[in-house]
């Protein structure tokens, strides 16, 4: 994303982590929206974080992914402890399926789109230090090619509101943000790194079948 992103791809690589890093948290919920703003062949009440990767938007479904099924954790049942985790997940995603995934849908898909909202959430997660002048001169230029962007819209006709939601679906990416980081925090507390090894598997997702993606 970031060698590709402009001012920032010149920047030697030391800088461009810490960019990355600043921004890792907010551009890993935007990604999940636009996959899911972008899946062609759907399954019903589905949420889609990868192409064909899917949550069904069932809270049994979500509560049995988060407690991983059998784990033990040593406090308890998981049906005292995963339930509220549960919850938030799923009102995370339903969320998302009524919000912010609608605004990606619309429109002719411009890649414009996704590009501005890349240079928003870079600034969003790096303008800040202000008296350190080395930190804010890319930022300071990368302002400049937000205002080339805006010129672009208007010589495509893009009504002024456009700008309006942009600033209102980055809103919403920031608020589910912060509450995608405190789910992750107690599921860090209840299960360590054993969830992160889970998504890592092939198995942990509910996958979309095959069958309904190639008939469909």
């Amino acid at each position: 994303m970031l060698d590709m992103t402009p001012i920032i791809g010149e920047l030697d690589k030391t800088f461009k982590e810490a960019i990355f890093k600043n921004s890792f948290q907010l551009y890993i919920v935007f990604t999940h929206h636009l996959f899911n703003a972008r899946q062609k062949h759907r399954r019903p009440n589905s949420y889609y974080v990868y192409p064909n990767v899917c949550y069904d938007l069932n809270f049994n479904t979500i509560l049995r992914f988060l407690s991983g099924e059998n784990v033990q954790t040593g406090l308890g049942s998981f049906s005292d402890h995963y339930v509220n985790p549960a919850k938030m997940f799923l009102t995370h995603l339903v969320g998302a399926s009524q919000h912010s995934t609608p605004f990606l849908e619309i429109g002719d898909g411009s890649e414009m789109d996704t590009a501005a909202l890349i240079i928003l959430i870079i600034l969003h997660s790096n303008d800040f230090n202000k008296q350190n002048q080395n930190w804010q001169e890319p930022f300071s230029r990368l302002k400049k090619v937000w205002k080339e962007v805006d010129a672009y819209f208007k010589f495509k006709g893009r009504e002024e509101s456009s700008w309006g939601e942009l600033i209102l679906l980055m809103s919403e990416l920031q608020s589910m943000t912060v509450r995608v980081v405190e789910l992750f925090n107690i599921m860090q507390f209840l299960r360590g790194d054993t969830l992160m090894k889970q998504v890592e598997t092939k198995e942990s997702f509910d996958k979309c079948n095959v069958d309904f993606v190639t008939k469909n």
